[in-house]
């Protein structure tokens, strides 16, 4: 009976720790290195060097975080997934949404990187389409 329980035990404690590591895997792929410089960007005031009618252009296609996908419309409105939706615009290096201003930290065709004032690691979205 202890052979059993023991056996449960670790099977359990490795599902755990896999679970754990698992979780920690970054959803839009980026490897551990990428991820510590993401968290160390966060903590800077860095402003991307476009301007703002650049941003705008870049911005229009779509996106996701890992977790939702995001179509931003050079007509200045965003949908995700059909059910959410709203207007959006930037100014001063800020993707200004409904929900608020977020500065834009980088930004490039594949990946747009924003300021996130109450986390550790910045928010990312990362181009599912080239429109």
């Amino acid at each position: 009976m202890k052979t059993k329980l023991n056996v449960l035990i670790t099977l359990l404690c490795a599902l755990f720790a896999l679970n754990a590591t698992a979780q920690k895997k970054d959803p839009l792929g980026a490897s551990d290195a990428e991820l510590e410089r993401l968290r160390q960007l966060n903590t800077t005031n860095k402003v991307t060097s476009l301007s703002d009618a650049e941003l705008r252009q870049l911005m229009v296609g779509t996106w996701t975080t890992g977790r939702h996908g995001y179509e931003y419309k050079a007509d200045g409105t965003w949908q995700s997934a059909g059910t959410m939706k709203g207007t959006w615009r930037i100014e001063n290096h800020q993707l200004i949404e409904d929900t608020g201003a977020r500065t834009i930290m980088e930004a490039s065709r594949k990946q747009i990187v924003l300021k996130n004032e109450q986390g550790t690691y910045p928010f990312r979205y990362v181009r599912i389409e080239e429109k």
